[in-house]
């Protein structure tokens, strides 16, 4: 309840300025009725700054029109221009739109608020009649090339402002910095059911409301710069990534329909035997979505979670269920049970179900990426509910397999890729088998692979991602490949608090886990159980864990919480550098009230320690530290690759994005320029600045699906080509 409570009392970094009455008797709002009045506008207009919105008939894209646009040049005036209304005889057509195109380029800055909105819809509009060719890949065809306006994207500023407010709504924003409330969408059609049927010359609203968009646009921009600059290289990342971003959401993410019904199968009967399985542990039938009865079943077996609800009964939500001790949940069979009945459940509620429903309704998928929700800067992705244009999924928790080369053997002469015979790059892989006495058993022909997974490989969600670019690609013309970092944030934080045990460690290509048990435990005593809780604390004590959250992690095995605390002690004693540098980070945090990361990211934290969440607030310091780096640089990545790749005339046919998950990013690759084309994204996803002594390294995996990839990494060669990819074995 404390936490709910100091969670309403956050104050937003920025003071909300006084609502103005009667705000819009200070600016003039005018309907264009002609060219000739829209040309008039601009005649003799040079060095000149434009806020720029649209009005659609919907939402979705591929189904949309344009109904209007509305600009402001002076913060003073702002314009609507119909373009296409409902048996309006004033609309003005494709012509205005291409004369503001024209403006657009011609402007120093174009000012717009979610610009990937407006910016699609001037890619998209106008291309009807080449349905066909759109339809194989709409953006490829843009009308209205919107890479050659120098845009701002105001919601940008708006949101680094504080970025604990989750992506701020226009609306919002124009009353809290300027005091301006404008009109909502529901009060200006009221009957008419959409903005097309509006007619702008008799409903003086339409204008008002349409206009007022591009004017709260404009004096946002104004408002709210300072804090972009003071954001610095960040923001510069959080604008330039939108354009390459409207793109990659663009891309239709072919699905096999096979694998999803099969998947369907499988999780069905599986919950429903779960089902029964619990029913008979708990002795009885109850509504197992139901909190309260699943709690008090529970309770009649002794079992207690440790949380409460807000009610004070029992929480049995999956996340506090999820962080039981290992042991505690061997305890209880109908405990353990119903876990994986709510895990299983989620995959086919969160994954299977919607991915088979967007295979039957257009037989691919689209991820939509949020920009202005995770604090840290991080990307986010999930539901938009109302946007069909978008599948409502999250890409960025889609289970992943876990998977490990062994036994790699002289593999001979081999073709590239060859998907009949399990072949990439020469190697030959398959599912690694065990006898009866769980001894491994190598295949007899000596050129196979064998790989181990680590989660149920009937469940696994990925394999319905499948790699072909077109509907129409052949089954083996493309691969899929992801690359990831390896160990990211440790190598960010290495950077960063030049701790030498850790510096030195990746300088060298050691095992950053190991060095790390040893400087703990000593040489002598180092064992492979202790690289394992090093490797554990690396991970978590970065992030702000406590002795006290490291007893309650049943993956160390503490007996008691002194045991936990000596652990505690001889890490940070191991790593002084380290902590000094996250002391140094907390302290500079609570004296400002706010923490920059490297690349200049803010992360307001005034307010959670005005409200006593300090740890929070510490956390929140430390974590920002390196999360915040790890996101611009997927970002800086983002853009580098759109130049290097998709926008590329020699690569943009050969080459697509999938998704990004966090420090992994997705591709679709042809199977005739991987070579190449993996050499390319090594090369720009790999970062290495001037000042930072640790490189952050990335390499691919690759394989025939997004659910059947092998890890491989580069090394140097005498042939062509001077490199070639092998296996990871790591």
């Amino acid at each position: 309840m404390a936490n709910e409570k100091a969670k309403g009392d956050y104050k937003h970094w920025v003071g909300a300025v006084p609502k103005i009455e009667n705000w819009y008797k200070n600016f003039n709002f005018v309907l264009v009725e002609s060219m000739e009045d829209l040309e008039s506008i601009f005649k003799d207009k040079k060095d000149y700054y434009m806020a720029f919105d649209t009005e659609t008939t919907g939402l979705d894209f591929e189904e949309i029109d344009l109904v209007g646009y509305s600009f402001c040049l002076d913060g003073k005036t702002a314009y609507y221009v119909p373009v296409y209304h409902f048996q309006y005889d004033g609309n003005l057509g494709e012509e205005s739109v291409k004369f503001i195109y024209e403006r657009m380029c011609e402007a120093k800055k174009v000012f717009m608020y979610n610009m990937r909105y407006d910016a699609r819809i001037m890619e998209y509009y106008g291309y009807k009649e080449n349905k066909a060719d759109l339809d194989k890949r709409r953006w490829m065809y843009a009308k209205f090339d919107m890479s050659k306006v120098d845009y701002y994207d105001v919601s940008v500023p708006v949101w680094l402002a504080d970025t604990n407010q989750k992506y701020p709504s226009l609306k919002w924003s124009s009353l809290h910095f300027l005091g301006i409330e404008q009109l909502h969408f529901d009060e200006v059609i009221e009957n008419a059911g959409s903005f097309f049927y509006l007619n702008p010359s008799e409903n003086e609203d339409t204008v008002f409301y349409a206009a007022a968009d591009a004017l709260c646009t404009f004096l946002l921009a104004t408002s709210t710069v300072k804090y972009f600059t003071e954001a610095k290289h960040s923001a510069k990342f959080d604008n330039l990534m939108l354009y390459p971003l409207l793109h990659y959401e663009n891309e239709r993410i072919w699905l096999d329909g096979d694998v999803l019904k099969n998947l369907y199968i499988i999780a069905t009967d599986r919950v429903d035997k779960m089902e029964r399985d619990v029913y008979a542990m708990i002795g009885g039938q109850i509504n197992l979505n139901s909190p309260v009865q699943v709690a008090q079943a529970f309770e009649r077996l002794g079992i207690d979670t440790g949380e409460r609800t807000s009610k004070g009964t029992m929480s049995v939500c999956i996340k506090i269920l999820a962080d039981l001790p290992k042991e505690y949940v061997e305890k209880f069979p109908a405990l353990k049970s119903y876990i994986n009945y709510k895990k299983t459940a989620k995959l086919i509620s969160s994954y299977i179900k919607p991915l088979l429903k967007e295979y039957e309704r257009r037989g691919y998928c689209r991820f939509a990426y949020k920009t202005t929700e995770v604090p840290t800067g991080r990307l986010a992705c999930g539901k938009d509910g109302k946007n069909s244009f978008f599948s409502p999924i999250n890409a960025q928790s889609l289970p992943k397999p876990h998977v490990k080369m062994e036994d790699v053997f002289d593999l001979g002469d081999r073709n590239l890729f060859s998907k009949k015979d399990n072949i990439i790059m020469g190697y030959k892989f398959v599912y690694s088998s065990y006898d009866e006495e769980g001894k491994h058993i190598i295949p007899d022909d000596p050129t196979y692979i064998g790989w181990v997974e680590g989660m149920d490989d009937d469940l696994n969600i990925r394999m319905a991602i499948s790699p072909k670019m077109l509907e129409d690609s052949n089954d083996d013309e493309f691969l899929y490949s992801s690359f990831d970092y390896a160990a990211e944030e440790l190598r960010i934080a290495a950077n960063l608090s030049r701790e030498p045990n850790w510096v030195d460690a990746f300088v060298h290509g050691d095992d950053i886990h190991k060095r790390t048990a040893v400087a703990i435990w000593g040489e002598e005593h180092y064992n492979r159980d202790y690289r394992k809780m090093a490797k554990y604390a690396n991970f978590s004590i970065l992030y702000g864990a406590s002795s006290h959250s490291l007893y309650a992690d049943s993956r160390y095995g503490f007996k008691s919480l002194q045991e936990a605390e000596d652990f505690y002690n001889k890490y940070k004693k191991a790593l002084p550098t380290l902590f000094q540098w996250q002391d140094r980070l907390i302290y500079s945090a609570r004296r400002k009230g706010m923490l920059q990361t490297f690349f200049g990211r803010p992360r307001r934290l005034r307010s959670y320690y005005e409200n006593k969440q300090i740890g929070f607030a510490n956390r929140s310091a430390g974590n920002t530290s390196v999360q915040g780096v790890a996101g611009d640089i997927l970002k800086m990545v983002m853009i580098k690759l759109w130049k290097a790749l998709f926008n590329n005339e020699e690569f943009k046919n050969d080459v697509a994005w999938r998704v990004a998950i966090h420090d992994e990013i997705g591709y679709t690759i042809r199977a005739t320029k991987l070579m190449r084309i993996l050499k390319i994204i090594k090369e720009t996803q790999s970062v290495k600045l001037p000042e930072w002594p640790v490189e952050i390294i990335t390499d691919p995996s690759v394989g025939w699906s997004m659910g059947r990839v092998y890890d491989f990494h580069m090394v140097e060669d005498d042939s062509e080509l001077g490199y070639h990819f092998e296996p990871d074995l790591a």
